[in-house]
């Protein structure tokens, strides 16, 4: 059985209104136009009101999303976040599949230069630079030279300078789960949370931080698989990393066909392509980062008028609006 709420418009100063209200009551409450409804199964003693754009949604130890003329059942808080976890995991299945392979041939690579088994599971975690461990690795087994580390970090990494510029507004609003995403927002995170939309009901911040998470935790439990395989089997790691560029073309084709538009795919082949032959094979990485930039940001209205989003909203607007 559930109890049905009927209301008009609901402002911020309603939410003292809403807090008296007991699911538990077989009283309908009634104000005017739309309407939700509560599972009586997971009954709360109020509701915390907030207006994002269009859609109203109330959260009583969960969500309850409502738009005109649409009634969506009530989720438990708890199961907010679990059923994040369930729409986000079947996202990251290239990345487990990439970083299965390649996360054990680093685990392997490590072990095979003499270090700790728990090296590389403890640089995954801390540093989780893909390529740059690589280069770490072989660091370790030199002189110390902080500066030296550091240039390198930063011409294999810059490209991250882009990925962050890209993903400012949509990391906004989400707390400690923010710093977290900026610190573990790899190629495949990117490609992933720029291309991924949450379910209907699903919460766009803990959507995105699982994404994360999971890759993250893919790729400390391959690389540490991998050094513990290393140090008892003999294995070549020659070719793994192709198994990385076969996953990128899985993540791509996936974007194609979700867009209506292919702007932003046409530019992120035909860019690079232009660039590898005007600076050459050994530095055309940043200026093609540069250029997409610029075109995408020169482009970003036509862009985005071409998959219904209306310039100027918020990410939190956005979502009201799907």
């Amino acid at each position: 059985m559930k109890v049905h709420f009927d209301f008009t418009t609901v402002k911020h100063q309603s939410a003292s209104l809403l807090a008296k209200i007991c699911p538990d009551s077989p009283k309908v409450h009634e104000w005017r136009t739309k309407s939700f409804q509560i599972d009586r199964k997971h009954p709360a003693p109020g509701f915390f009101l907030q207006n994002p754009g269009n859609l109203l949604y109330y959260q009583s130890r969960g969500l309850v999303y409502m738009k005109e003329s649409k009634t969506i059942q009530a989720v438990p808080g708890s199961g907010v976040v679990w059923q994040a976890f369930r729409a986000a995991a079947p996202q990251t299945v290239p990345v487990f599949a990439g970083y299965l392979v390649l996360g054990m041939g680093y685990g392997i690579y490590v072990q095979s230069l003499g270090l700790p088994v728990w090296m590389p599971m403890l640089m995954g975690t801390v540093v989780y630079g893909g390529s740059l461990e690589f280069v770490l690795a072989s660091l370790l087994l030199g002189a110390f030279s902080p500066l030296s580390a550091f240039l390198m970090a930063l011409m294999i990494q810059a490209r991250h300078l882009f990925y962050g510029l890209a993903m400012l507004e949509r990391y906004k609003g989400y707390g400690l789960r923010s710093f977290y995403m900026i610190f573990a927002m790899s190629d495949e995170t990117f490609s992933i949370t720029c291309s991924a939309e949450p379910p209907q009901g699903i919460d766009r911040g803990w959507f995105m931080f699982f994404i994360t998470l999971l890759d993250q935790f893919y790729w400390v439990a391959s690389a540490g698989l991998g050094a513990v395989v290393g140090s008892v089997l003999p294995f070549s790691t020659k070719g793994v990393d192709f198994v990385m560029t076969a996953m990128f073309v899985v993540i791509f084709l996936n974007q194609w066909e979700k867009e209506k538009q292919h702007y932003s795919g046409i530019i992120g082949l035909a860019v690079p392509l232009v660039c590898l032959v005007l600076f050459g094979s050994g530095s055309f990485l940043l200026p093609s980062m540069a250029c997409i930039l610029v075109l995408l940001l020169v482009l970003r209205k036509p862009i985005e008028r071409a998959n219904g989003i209306v310039p100027g909203q918020t990410e939190k607007q956005k979502e009201a609006a799907q």
